[in-house]
């Protein structure tokens, strides 16, 4: 009986374990998601400001820009 006991613990717990992680992988693919969302955004904004421009050209431009934000950000 306390073996049965045991067991049903360390399943209930594993249980609980993998729910955690689905969380937290949930709230991980949530946020990729949301960056790519709004990188996609930039990118479509940038096009129409600057219509001429190759997109890979605007692509390195919106990562530089961001690349000087967060030096900038990260100085403070």
């Amino acid at each position: 009986m306390e073996d049965s006991i045991k067991n049903v613990e360390f399943l209930t717990s594993k249980a609980t374990d993998l729910s955690i992680s689905k969380d937290t992988l949930d709230a991980f693919e949530e946020s990729s998601e949301a960056q790519r969302i709004v990188f996609v955004e930039e990118i479509t904004e940038y096009t129409v400001k600057h219509p001429s421009k190759d997109i890979l050209d605007v692509i390195e431009e919106l990562n530089l820009e961001k690349d000087s934000s967060n030096i900038a950000f990260n100085m403070e």
